[in-house]
């Protein structure tokens, strides 16, 4: 049986935002499978962490896998003109 968590994506806590962030773009992937897309989406950035939970709209599904496989979400901060000004990315092991 798979364990599954939450379809509403999590809170992401952030730390050393660049200056001058306008948008974060998070993603989540399965290491273990990566042909199937977990989503994600975009949020303005207005220079309060976390990013909320639930925000992330964009196809965002939850990890359901028949046995533990690792997560990565990645985020991007985007300038006001769409420039990339950094990359950050956690992995975890779901479920533990």
């Amino acid at each position: 049986m798979a364990a599954c968590m939450s379809p509403v994506s999590p809170a992401i806590e952030l730390a050393n935002v660049p200056e001058g962030t306008a948008r974060l773009v998070a993603k989540m992937v399965d290491l273990e499978f990566t042909g199937f897309n977990h989503g994600g989406g975009a949020v303005a950035y207005d220079g309060a962490p976390p990013i909320t939970e639930g925000v992330l709209t964009d196809g965002y599904r939850g990890p359901c896998p028949p046995n533990p496989h690792r997560y990565r979400f990645t985020v991007k901060a985007l300038g006001a003109d769409g420039g990339d000004l950094a990359t950050s990315s956690h992995t975890e092991k779901y479920p533990k």
